[in-house]
């Protein structure tokens, strides 16, 4: 066999192009495509960038390698979050580099299809529970096309580079004192003169060779908050937090016990923030009010025939809300079916009451109607509760001083005369010369005061 040196070069490689080597299963010696061994290299991750992961896309029965947590042939646009396991398609832990890049973006693209990719931020990367798959959340900035089941995917730590357009100056003379005048020369041959001027929020400290600018109380703005992971963590101590850093809320959640919305602005007030004092919170959704928003509105008494009756005040913001009965039109005749408020005791419920249909309620509690006798008793008792035959119930309550009482003979309708004495407890005995018959006599008792 001649030697491998003697064979001519051939630049470049095809995919057809064969390969010798050896079979590991059987030591016998095969032929492998160019094609094949690139194939391999791909599937198996055996070859990879740094900051590249591969991984298969599985929608069920995910195991080692494998990322899962979205149905078949989701767009990369509604991907909010994947459950990816701790190995990738090499075997390697990728655990340690994917907490480090929380907070960064990555894009994702299928393998040998580069146009097919989803590019995110990172919110967070947490375990479930005691298993293998991490919950990565995202954030999706761009991208194209879906992710399918059974196709490898490439994770990359990814930045999209961004055009300086700045022009480059090198510093020419500098003109000591409190403000100072440096002339720019730009690599264009441009001259610009630009003056510093000391002020209330900046010093300016001449060195002999530069001019050092300190500036405080500026806005520094700094990204995005997410309020509901708390990322980038802006409520542990210590921290290296500025005063006049700016965040903006992307996620709806709480800021130390403060509830804050997406939109809404966190401005440090001091370095090293530590409470909820030492933020100002500029809420930017807030909406009018309504039945169904919580927003900005103010409260006032209708002035609609059916609504009136209610007063409003205000002091210093808070609204005082009542009933102004003493604002309403007296009348002097009332319909049966003219209605009052009252509350259901029973139900715990307001309810109203219709004139016709209170009176008799009414009536119940300040007098009575009842029949008595039974032919053969000529003393009766009427006691407020508790009564045994032939005695009664009134239930007018324990003072019978306070009881007018009349009788009447329930067949003629003339009234009866008998001796009537009011005792203890609400008590009241009825004693006849003639024992009565069978529910003859109707006793009417009037509570009185």
């Amino acid at each position: 066999m001649a030697r491998i040196s003697a064979y001519p070069k051939h630049i470049p490689v095809q995919p057809e192009d064969y390969w010798i080597g050896t079979r590991a299963s059987n030591l016998m010696t095969r032929n492998f495509t160019a094609k094949a061994v690139g194939e391999y290299i791909n599937v198996s991750g055996s070859i990879s960038m740094a900051t590249c992961m591969l991984f298969k896309f599985k929608v069920t029965n995910a195991g080692p390698g494998d990322v899962t947590g979205v149905p078949n042939e989701t767009l990369f646009s509604n991907i909010a979050s994947l459950q990816i396991n701790t190995l990738d398609v090499s075997d390697q832990d990728t655990v340690g580099f994917l907490e480090y890049i929380v907070g960064t973006e990555i894009i994702i693209s299928e393998q040998n299809k580069i146009s097919t990719f989803g590019h995110y931020s990172i919110d967070s990367y947490t375990q479930i529970e005691d298993t293998a798959f991490y919950t990565m959340n995202l954030t999706y900035i761009g991208g194209n096309g879906y992710i399918e089941h059974d196709m490898q995917y490439n994770i990359c730590s990814f930045v999209l580079a961004s055009e300086d357009t700045n022009t480059t100056y090198t510093l020419d003379s500098v003109q000591n004192g409190s403000n100072s005048d440096i002339r720019l020369i730009g690599s264009d041959s441009t001259e610009n003169i630009v003056k510093l001027e000391a002020g209330s929020n900046v010093t300016l400290t001449d060195t002999g060779s530069n001019i050092l600018i300190d500036v405080t109380g500026g806005l520094v703005y700094q990204g995005g908050y997410n309020a509901a992971t708390n990322i980038p963590n802006l409520t542990t101590s210590p921290n290296n937090i500025k005063k006049g850093w700016t965040y903006t809320v992307t996620n709806d959640g709480l800021f130390f016990t403060e509830q804050v919305r997406v939109g809404d602005v966190l401005i440090a007030e001091i370095d090293t923030p530590t409470t909820l004092d030492d933020w100002t919170t500029v809420q930017n959704n807030v909406d009018l009010a309504s039945l169904t928003q919580v927003g900005i509105g103010n409260v006032n008494a209708s002035t609609g025939q059916e609504e009136l009756g209610i007063a409003v005040s205000y002091s210093s913001g808070t609204a005082a809300v009542g009933l102004n009965i003493n604002g309403l039109s007296a009348v002097t005749t009332t319909e049966d079916d003219s209605s009052v408020a009252i509350h259901n005791n029973a139900n715990s419920v307001n309810n109203k009451i219709e004139l016709g249909n209170l009176a008799p309620v009414l009536n119940s509690f300040i007098s009575f109607s009842g029949t008595i006798g039974d032919a053969n008793a000529t003393s009766i008792q009427l006691v407020n509760t508790g009564a045994t035959a032939p005695n009664i119930n009134h239930g007018l309550g324990t003072d019978s001083t306070s009881f007018m009482i009349q009788l009447v003979d329930v067949s003629s309708g003339e009234t009866v005369y008998a001796d009537v004495t009011r005792g203890a407890s609400g008590l009241v005995t009825i004693d006849f010369a003639s024992a009565p018959a069978i529910n003859g006599i109707r006793v009417l008792i009037q509570k009185i005061g």
